[in-house]
């Protein structure tokens, strides 16, 4: 299991949790839409990511908590 190492934030914007966890903005928006993680999102309609949900988004791209079973390239 890759480790990830999260800067000590208390959020993260949508780019900054994609570049940490190595996944596309797409994918984070794509577990959103499946309510598989829900970021906070604030007046102008931006998601923030706390090191929680960082954490759990990690969990999930290494498959210790299946995400996309259906398809395995999902996380490209």
């Amino acid at each position: 299991m890759k480790t990830i190492t999260i800067p000590d934030r208390i959020e993260y914007s949508i780019t900054d949790a994609a570049l940490l966890l190595g996944v596309s903005a797409d994918t984070l928006r794509r577990l959103e839409r499946q309510h598989k993680i829900k970021p906070a999102v604030r007046r102008r309609g931006q998601r923030r990511y706390t090191t929680a949900d960082i954490a759990l988004i990690d969990l999930y791209r290494e498959g210790v908590i299946p995400a996309f079973a259906d398809d395995p390239e999902a996380w490209e």
